[in-house]
Order: C-alpha cells, then sequence, then structure tokens
C-alpha cells in the first residue's frame, strides 16, 4: 500500500524514546560527597530536626489574664 515508505522512514529516523533503563552509567550521587554538598545535607538534617522538635515540645501559651479586661462584665450576655 505505502510500498515501504514507513519501514523507510523508520530506518532513516530511528526512535529516539529509549527507555531511562538503558542509561545504566547514569548515577544520582557519585561514589563520594563533595564539601559543600555534605554541609547542604547536615544542614538541612538539623533544620528537619529543630522543626519536628518544635511541633512535638510545642508549649501552649495562654495569654496573661487582665484583671483590667474583666472588670464590668456579667456572667449573662444580656444583662
Amino acid at each position: 500500500m505505502d510500498n515501504g515508505a514507513y519501514a523507510q522512514y523508520r530506518k532513516e529516523n530511528p526512535v529516539v524514546n529509549t527507555l531511562l533503563s538503558t542509561y545504566d552509567e547514569i548515577d544520582a550521587h557519585v561514589g563520594t560527597l563533595t564539601n559543600v554538598q555534605l554541609g547542604i545535607y547536615i544542614i538541612f538534617g538539623v533544620l528537619t530536626a529543630y522543626a519536628l522538635l518544635r511541633l512535638i515540645f510545642k508549649k501552649k501559651k495562654t495569654p496573661p489574664e487582665d484583671p483590667a479586661s474583666t472588670r464590668g462584665q456579667s456572667e449573662t450576655p444580656g444583662s
């Protein structure tokens, strides 16, 4: 029908969409970390631990009672 035009096109233009699993040589982390990377990871870890501790041990802060603000208020709202 197409006289092999599609097969010829595929031969001239191979598939470019190769799977990422074919790139075994790509590594997110090389065997060793640089000092900058290590410093960033340490700072991030310390900040994360600090934030978690602040959330866990969050104290409920109640405002101090002001005797002047309670004067003249009745216990029932309509009277």
